[in-house]
């Protein structure tokens, strides 16, 4: 598909003159890490909500959040989510310009702008483009993304010089949660305030997963008098086969509190949000099925597996409970990380 090609040598040109024009406008030191907004792209009316990197001093650049979900992964980030909790890893939609260190980049980073005589001086220079999305945190741009950056980064240039010759425009973020720029004319924008923001917790919810086929599945297993906990989090690395496209991914572990033991685990590898809960629902139903019986109480310490989890009291004689600390569960991740690094998985 057209959608998936990389960008070709014209967009690669574009794309760092574009970088360079961006990084000497500075516009870290007018607009802070909190100064989110919305821009609505002139040729096709989509709004998408840039980030402009930098005025902390340390990490230089401009995130491009895409639609709802970078909204989401945005909120949730301002909510101190954390950054390991799958949910929020599902939640990657964004596209990023950092201007880096040469000795933090790739061999094809540098390859790439010196195969078309173009080279980067000084601290934080070297621009790299790269795209978050569901589980995935380092991945190449498309040709279409590429598309999207050299439409959105002249805007943005626009906007930093219009609030430095108009100081005020920098008050429409004390005025708006989340302003919106609109383009009318070669040199005229009006801001509004983004309507409809989506509800980050109504998003978030897991839904009824409980299918008629799993209904009659739970008639072949036994009950056993124990405690079973339940957990999830992502791991600290990635798999593929493609290094420029590695996936994250979220362990599941299935455990009985009283030995300890792990009884199963799984990787979750959801190619976007939407079938993250799905896929965790399967997983479960396969981790039963190889136990062949459930327990009479399963503990969790997500409030959303507690969500998740609720439907199966109304199909089985379990209970779910919510538990704030875990230390088998713990254990069992420590336990999981410790051979992945080994490389034992």
């Amino acid at each position: 598909m057209q959608a998936s090609k990389r960008p070709d040598i014209d967009q690669w040109r574009k794309l760092f003159d574009l970088a360079t024009k961006f990084r000497k406008t500075k516009p870290w030191d007018l607009f802070s890490d909190s100064d989110f907004f919305a821009i609505r792209r002139p040729s096709n009316g989509e709004i998408v909500f840039p980030l402009i990197m930098g005025n902390g001093g340390q990490f230089f650049g401009l995130s491009i959040y895409l639609g709802e979900t970078g909204l989401l992964q945005y909120s949730m980030a301002q909510a101190n989510f954390d950054t390991f909790d799958p949910i929020f890893m599902s939640m990657y939609s964004n596209i990023l310009l950092s201007f880096m260190d040469r000795k933090f980049l790739s061999r094809d980073d540098l390859k790439l702008p010196g195969s078309m005589g173009m080279t980067f001086k000084g601290k934080n220079a070297w621009p790299q483009f790269r795209k978050m999305s569901c589980m995935h945190l380092d991945s190449q741009i498309t040709g279409e993304e590429a598309d999207l950056l050299i439409e959105i980064i002249p805007l943005i240039i626009d906007i930093v010089s219009l609030a430095r010759e108009q100081p005020q425009l920098m008050s429409v973020f004390d005025q708006s949660p989340l302003p919106l720029f609109d383009k009318t004319g070669p040199e005229s924008w009006v801001t509004t305030e983004t309507k409809n923001m989506p509800n980050v917790m109504d998003a978030l919810k897991p839904g009824n997963m409980v299918r008629d086929g799993d209904i009659k599945r739970f008639k072949y297993l036994d009950r056993k008098n124990a405690v079973w906990q339940l957990g999830w989090k992502g791991a600290p690395g990635g798999i593929g086969e493609d290094p420029d496209d590695l996936s994250s991914f979220a362990v599941v572990h299935l455990v009985d509190k009283k030995i300890p033991k792990i009884l199963q685990f799984a990787f979750l590898t959801p190619s976007k949000r939407e079938d993250l809960w799905p896929d965790l629902w399967n997983e479960l139903m396969k981790m039963l099925n190889k136990e062949k019986f459930y327990p009479s109480e399963l503990e969790v310490s997500d409030p959303w597996l507690l969500e998740f989890l609720k439907p199966l009291e109304e199909h089985l004689d379990i209970r779910i409970v919510m538990r704030e600390a875990m230390p088998e569960m713990d254990d069992a991740f420590d336990f999981v990380f410790d051979a992945m690094e080994k490389g034992l998985f």
